[in-house]
């Protein structure tokens, strides 16, 4: 159950102390860090848990399986279909006659220790694909011709869900801008190939997650980056580091604090965001010097879309009100 993924990642997180998982700058588990703030969390009421959800509108930012901000257990099922649609198309008969069960499970359950233990190594960090297909074909060559290493990730993201409640999802890594600016005549618009990263996601509902899984010392860390992806998906998806902090020394949160009251070292958070990939880094020179131009990452894009970030800011309006 995701409670059991809940407990696992909780007890890893406190055997390998602050050093590993951040300490102050950033959650302590995998479930908080794999999970960015939702507009809202509160608990649904029945009706809506119960039935079918309203169809929105412009999905398109949402990607191939929709919105997570407010996952319920007919979205879980339908995340679980499509993985196991996706197990059952790669499974060719002459992969499945070519290595054993066994082998396959033990295959799979080593590129499920090795995504698990990565993420936390690299704070959340999305992994690199080539890492977890690199495990398989190192010891099968002559199978990764057939598939099998994509067979092999396909039945890990089974497994994640049907043991941990975990989603593994796969991302392309965003290009920084002077990259996409050098490519964009050669390279075809519709063609959406690039470096592919694997993530985990929490298939918790929202209002579950913030009872039970999520505590209060988090929210100060979950606030801080919705508002500063936030801030830079208004100025149209870049934002230089001087707007950005004088944008964030309005709400008392200043360049250089190392003691902030609910977010410790904030130049360090703010980094930890890119390391992270919620937010990429370019150095860029103008008329006012040398500086950093901040973008959202795959990570950010994927845990915040632009349809997510018009409710926050339509209920900060309504606050306001």
């Amino acid at each position: 159950s995701p409670l059991v993924a809940w407990r696992f990642a909780g007890r890893r997180g406190r055997e390998e102390g602050e050093k590993v998982v951040g300490g102050r700058n950033g959650p302590r588990s995998l479930l908080v860090a794999s999970t960015m703030p939702q507009p809202t969390a509160d608990k649904p009421e029945p009706s809506k848990r119960k039935g079918a959800t309203e169809p929105e509108e412009d999905s398109d930012d949402e990607g191939e399986l929709g919105d997570r901000s407010q996952i319920d257990d007919a979205d879980v099922a339908a995340i679980k279909q499509f993985y196991d649609a996706q197990l059952e198309a790669k499974a060719s008969p002459s992969l499945l006659e070519s290595i054993s069960k066994d082998e396959l499970k033990s295959l799979t359950c080593s590129v499920m220790r090795l995504m698990i233990f990565k993420s936390f190594k690299q704070q959340y960090a999305p992994v690199p694909k080539a890492d977890l297909m690199g495990l398989v074909s190192q010891n099968y060559k002559g199978l990764s011709r057939r598939g099998l290493p994509s067979y092999v990730i396909a039945s890990a993201q089974v497994k994640f869900i049907d043991l941990f409640g975990l989603e593994m999802k796969e991302l392309v890594k965003t290009q920084k801008h002077k990259t996409r600016e050098k490519q964009r005549k050669m390279v075809d618009p519709s063609d959406k190939s690039g470096t592919k990263v694997m993530v985990l996601r929490t298939l918790i509902q929202p209002y579950v997650f913030a009872e039970i899984v999520q505590g209060n010392e988090h929210q100060a860390y979950q606030g801080f980056y919705q508002v500063v992806m936030s801030l830079i998906s208004m100025s149209g998806g870049q934002l230089h580091e001087r707007s950005l902090w004088k944008s964030l020394g309005k709400i008392g949160v200043n360049k250089g604090d190392r003691r902030h009251p609910a977010l410790g070292n904030v130049d360090a958070l703010l980094a930890s965001m890119v390391k992270k990939r919620y937010l990429q880094a370019e150095k860029v020179v103008d008329d006012q010097g040398e500086g950093l131009l901040y973008e959202m990452a795959e990570n950010g894009q994927d845990l915040l879309p632009r349809k997510t970030i018009t409710g926050f800011l339509d209920q900060m309006g309504d606050v306001h009100e």
